[in-house]
């Protein structure tokens, strides 16, 4: 999340750390945005409430999921670090080991983080997330250098100082809450009780019994839901940092030139999926609120601007990238085999980009559709190819290094692409084409009833 200093002693283990990194974000990724879909939706569809409830179960989702996942990281480090190449024989063992075990205790804050962020997203504030983010930064970039040197913790004093910010990071968004729950802005049953506040339920809302949508779900409809798109996010995620690592390992096996550029690859791929995400989110909150209304034209031309828009500016990204082709490796290595290497990666990062961008946009659109269940499925099938091809260029194509494992997880990509189009595009079940059930169509769309997944 936040980063300082601590960021030049995790460049010392490229074979771990990096992936770590992408792993986590993966599954950040999956609770922010089902946070954000659910959140938009309820709220276009005139449900405060139930979006009020959303928030609230997926916070205690997040807090349940995080003290295992600290709990595990806890207790498991040691075979985690193995199987990402830094086991108790490497050099990298007890630096890796006290690294992960000390950023295990923020776990339970990171995950509350994302819902925090997916939250302030769905009520269309992108404000309140940033300031978080830049408290976290500063608070991080000052901490860093007094625990790493000040007070001689090295690495451990890096991972202390990113656990320092993100719990700031979490009583920042914690006091936003608050002064937006005691404002009326934001319905949380459970925090507005806690304040004192008496919330009355919104016209034709959630607590009104019939709203725009025909009633929202409650209880444990409402639980259901929730659970049943975190799951079905998680499942795509998982899937995800199933591909990274399989690459991250084919890599490592190569050698350390192979892995080194692998690094840095990963590291402009991440940089530049960041710059493609915006208008991912933007098109996520803005369909989950068309689709809420079922305002299916809007929704479609919206969707047909943003793709537009974001495949001309993945475009342009690529070829700025390629451009830099020459200048790109020496930035990062000296090391003549290892900016070879790079230089060979170049140019397919560059042919990516307007792929990621698209594709990541496209799913974006699906989430503020809540197709859960379709991304989910769709992208087991195609990061399990993507795996299963990676795994091959280890075993029988060694000699096509590092580029032949982009190939695979550009294949991926490939996969994934052609998985949100068919969906988008499909005018009998796709969610851009056929009105959820309850919700008046446009009077283009022939009273055609359909059900968006997972509500």
């Amino acid at each position: 999340m936040a980063k300082g200093p601590c960021d030049a002693v995790e460049a010392q283990t490229p074979d771990t750390t990096m992936e770590l990194k992408a792993c986590v974000a993966l599954f950040l990724w999956a609770l922010t945005h089902s946070t954000t879909s659910l959140v938009s939706k309820n709220l276009a569809q005139g449900n405060p409430e139930a979006a009020g409830e959303v928030a609230q179960q997926s916070m205690l989702l997040a807090l349940v999921l995080g003290l295992g996942v600290g709990a595990l990281l806890l207790t498991r480090a040691r075979p985690m670090l193995s199987l990402m190449g830094a086991g108790p024989g490497s050099v990298l063992y007890n630096d890796a080991h006290s690294y992960l075990t000390t950023r295990a205790l923020a776990a339970p804050a990171v995950l509350l983080l994302t819902v925090c962020e997916g939250l302030f997203r769905g009520h269309g504030n992108t404000r309140t997330p940033a300031i978080a983010s830049l408290l976290a930064a500063v608070a991080n970039l000052i901490l860093d250098p007094i625990l790493m040197f000040k007070c001689g913790l090295g690495v451990r004093g890096a991972a202390q100082a990113t656990v320092c910010a993100q719990y700031l990071a979490l009583a920042t968004y914690a006091g936003f809450i608050a002064r937006d729950v005691r404002a009326g802005r934001m319905r949380l049953p459970a925090l507005a009780k806690a304040l004192g506040r008496k919330e009355e339920p919104a016209p034709g809302g959630a607590g009104g019994g019939e709203g725009r949508a025909g009633g929202a779900p409650r209880g444990l409809e409402l639980l259901r839901v929730v659970l049943f798109a975190n799951a079905a996010m998680l499942v795509r995620t998982v899937s995800l940092m199933a591909c990274w690592a399989a690459a991250t390992s084919v890599a490592t096996r190569m050698g350390t030139v192979h892995v080194g550029a692998h690094q840095v690859a990963l590291s402009v791929w991440l940089l530049l999926a960041l710059v493609a995400e915006a208008p991912s989110i933007a098109a996520q909150v803005l369909g989950a609120r068309y689709l809420g209304r079922g305002e299916l034209r809007a929704a479609r031309a919206m969707a047909a601007r943003v793709v537009a828009l974001t495949v001309a500016s993945g475009a342009l990204l690529g070829a700025a990238l390629a451009a830099a082709r020459g200048a790109l490796p020496a930035a990062f290595t000296r090391d003549p085999a290892l900016a070879a290497r790079i230089g060979a990666l170049v140019p397919l990062l560059a042919l990516q980009q307007p792929l990621v961008a698209a594709t990541l946009l496209m799913e974006g659109l699906l989430v503020g559709a809540q197709q859960f269940r379709w991304l989910g499925a769709t992208t087991l099938v195609t990061t399990s190819v993507g795996t299963a091809a990676v795994l091959a260029v280890g075993r029988l194509r060694p000699e096509a290094g590092v580029v032949g494992v982009w190939w695979g997880i550009t294949g991926m990509f490939v996969g994934r692409f052609l998985g949100a189009a068919w969906r988008l595009l499909d005018r009998k079940r796709g969610p851009y084409w056929v009105p959820e059930r309850g919700v008046g169509g446009e009077g283009d769309e022939g009273g055609v009833e359909g059900r968006v997944e997972g509500s």
